[in-house]
């Protein structure tokens, strides 16, 4: 925040701008109910699909008879609520009531005193309670910390322009998330219909790995691609004079989960880290096996990795990288069946290149991993879209939110 107050804002505190009021006890009688007069919101119902921002939709409903008897009390729309409690408190998310709604003594409400528009949402939301949290095992912020937060606040006319501005940015950034959820749902769609039915088949039969178009083969992995463990032989592994270079040195959690494509790296080595490891190519997929199994990914840079992965060198005159890597994708949990039961859960080279999969005639895995790889690119352009309209919403916030950028509204 910064020293200097600008011209016509005023410095203050949460407790002028809004009322605080924690939520009621929600009884498990009082719970279960699809309909009702008012929705009883948790902090779980926050993660509701449509609930990102306005409060849409609730898993429980209640009617006024019960609303006396449970003593409970009801907050208006256009109140911002939140947890107060837990580790969902440190997450720092704000939602809106879209009517009157009774919550639970989890979740706060923040109800304003000047008329609604939308600017206590976006400032409540620039505030991280993480920072304001009372001492102890239980994460929780009360009605005194929040009203004493101070704030900065312009004129009622601006506050609406702020405002208006930022649900602008929401909403492209709202739409575009709508965009990703349908793209991923039509990827799930079609990686379920094509590595099962492929294109164009008519006549199946039942195999090693279900039921598969009758032109199509069942092969192990092996057959199909090279596999080769990462390598990282010096001991110990956490001697910085190995680490610091140019090289990528990929760790489990750098293979996404949702992505293709391995794209960023976490550890480098230098040439003495690469002396007593093993680079793999771009192109080569990479796969978890030891902990977080069946988790695969497309190299985009040629990198080394320890041997907690495993290098698919795909024989592309037998298969498709594309075809493999959804494949394999589409398997992660049959693959994960088949680690013993230890207390870390690992599979060895065997396993994986005896592993079964259903294999078309390569001219069909071109054509499937083509397919896919256009799908994941637009949930790829549609991704990137939603995190620069983000970046755009951190960055007028910290403008817009302090006075370093003026907004003019029609009386100025």
């Amino acid at each position: 925040m910064s020293n200097a107050l600008p011209t016509s804002w005023s410095a203050t505190n949460l407790g002028e701008m809004c009322k605080f009021s924690g939520g009621s006890a929600f009884k498990e009688i009082y719970q279960g109910n699809a309909n009702g007069d008012y929705p009883f919101i948790k902090v779980s119902d926050m993660n509701l699909s449509g609930n990102e921002k306005l409060i849409t939709s609730s898993n429980n409903w209640i009617d006024q008879s019960i609303l006396k008897e449970a003593k409970a009390k009801t907050f208006p729309k256009n109140s911002v609520v939140f947890a107060k409690v837990g580790a969902a408190l440190l997450l720092n998310r704000r939602r809106i009531l879209t009517r009157d709604t009774v919550i639970d003594n989890n979740m706060m409400a923040a109800m304003p005193f000047a008329d609604d528009n939308h600017f206590l949402y976006f400032l409540l939301q620039d505030i991280d309670f993480g920072t304001f949290v009372q001492s102890g095992a239980v994460p929780s912020i009360n009605q005194s910390q929040l009203e004493d937060i101070p704030v900065l606040v312009p004129p009622l006319p601006e506050q609406q322009k702020i405002a208006s501005i930022l649900t602008a940015v929401d909403d492209v950034i709202e739409s575009t998330q709508v965009q990703i959820n349908k793209l991923k749902n039509l990827k799930t769609g079609m990686m379920q219909e094509l590595l099962t039915k492929g294109i164009g088949h008519t006549e199946f039969k039942g195999s090693l790995v279900g039921r598969i178009p009758k032109a199509w083969e069942v092969k192990q992995l092996g057959q199909l691609a090279k596999l080769e463990r990462g390598r990282f032989s010096q001991r110990p592994r956490n001697d910085p004079a190995f680490y610091g270079g140019t090289i990528p040195f990929l760790q489990t959690g750098d293979v996404p989960k949702d992505s293709p494509y391995i794209s960023t790296f976490t550890q480098t080595l230098n040439e003495k880290g690469l002396s007593v490891s093993k680079l793999f190519k771009q192109g080569t997929l990479v796969i978890t096996i030891a902990a977080t199994i069946g988790e695969i990914g497309m190299l985009k840079f040629n990198s080394c990795f320890p041997d907690s992965l495993v290098g698919i060198i795909v024989d592309e005159a037998v298969a498709d990288r594309s075809f493999l890597l959804y494949s394999m994708r589409s398997r992660k949990y049959d693959l994960e069946s088949l680690a013993p039961q230890t207390a870390q859960k690992n599979i060895n080279l065997e396993i994986l290149n005896s592993f079964m999969l259903a294999t078309p005639t390569l001219i069909e895995q071109q054509l499937i991993g083509k397919s896919m790889e256009a799908i994941d690119q637009k949930i790829e352009v549609a991704t990137q879209k939603y995190i620069h309209f983000s970046s755009i919403k951190k960055a007028l916030m910290q403008d817009l939110l302090t006075g370093k950028v003026r907004v003019k509204v029609a009386s100025q």
